[in-house]
């Protein structure tokens, strides 16, 4: 079951979630490494007009996903899964509500960025109907327009996504991540 975590108690448990993630998880969820004082300080700086939304299985939390950077028509989707859920479509439920969340709000263009080799987000963004640009050794951009808005397309040229990577880089910088 899907639910809105935007308050507060929500913020927490997000947070709880990242930190009790592996470093391997870390890695694959920010394709970068993390460390848990930088992911106390990534929640702690999520603007309010982001959104989060944690997966519950049961009573226990078992996924989370975030919406950011809402503007110009375009967001960012993050998300993650316990490692002793995975292999249940969680990711996938998640990152699909994302995408129908965003379109709703006439968000047409969502990215998220992963490792190349992320095979399971990778596959999870292709199911979901976008186009993957290997644009950079180091990293996987997911990126498109859901079908039921406009048909596949990738006009966006690599200038944008490395204006999109440099804006992430900085902001990581600024939380004194390297």
């Amino acid at each position: 079951m899907i639910e809105t975590a935007n308050d507060r108690t929500g913020r927490a448990l997000y947070l709880w979630h990242l930190l009790n993630l592996s470093s391997e998880d870390r890695m694959l969820r920010f394709a970068g490494q993390m460390d848990a004082d930088v992911i106390v300080k990534y929640v702690r700086n999520l603007p309010d007009t982001d959104h989060l939304f944690a997966y519950r299985h049961g009573t226990e939390l078992v996924g989370f996903a975030h919406i950011g950077n809402l503007a110009d028509g375009r967001a960012e989707i993050g998300f993650s899964v316990d490692s002793e859920h995975r292999y249940r479509n969680i990711g996938y439920k998640l990152f699909k509500y994302c995408v129908d969340f965003c379109k709703i709000r006439g968000i047409d263009t969502v990215y998220t960025f992963c490792l190349p080799t992320n095979d399971a987000v990778r596959r999870i963004v292709s199911r979901a109907g976008l186009q993957l640009n290997d644009h950079d050794p180091g990293e996987a951009v997911a990126l498109g327009q859901h079908p039921d808005i406009m048909a596949y397309y990738n006009v966006l040229g690599n200038q944008y996504w490395r204006n999109v990577y440099d804006v992430n880089r900085h902001f990581m910088r600024s939380l004194n991540f390297s």
